[in-house]
């Protein structure tokens, strides 16, 4: 694991932030985790498509009210994982997708890499 993210890291924040959440989604074995906005827009995805987009606004409408929001339908999977995460004065939010098991661990890999990331720039 060491190696593989020697081997992928990145300078460019945004960059960075995807290579990040692309490992944590492998490492847990699940479809995806994104970072969102307080209003739910997408920062960073392990994801590609509209999915990753619905994703972000499902996950944090969950972390700021803990329901799930309508709007999600069948195109999302029913089991979503989502956490604030603060930096500065920004509020952000974790959300991953996949049973509910390994979205936490998902979450929980994903936030100590995001943290890094955000204070240090890259």
């Amino acid at each position: 694991m060491s190696q593989d993210r020697r081997r992928h890291r990145s300078s460019i924040r945004e960059k960075a932030l995807d290579l990040s959440l692309c490992a944590a989604a492998r490492s847990a074995r699940i479809a995806g985790v994104v970072l969102a906005d307080s209003r739910g827009l997408l920062v960073a995805s392990s994801m590609k498509g509209p999915g990753a987009e619905m994703l972000a606004a499902a996950g944090a409408v969950l972390a700021s009210t803990g329901l799930m929001p309508e709007f999600c339908g069948p195109r999302l999977p029913s089991r979503i994982v989502a956490r604030k995460l603060r930096h500065n004065r920004e509020v952000f939010c974790l959300c991953a997708a996949g049973e509910p098991r390994e979205a936490r661990t998902a979450v929980r890999l994903a936030g100590i890499c995001v943290k890094r990331i955000l204070r240090t720039g890259g």
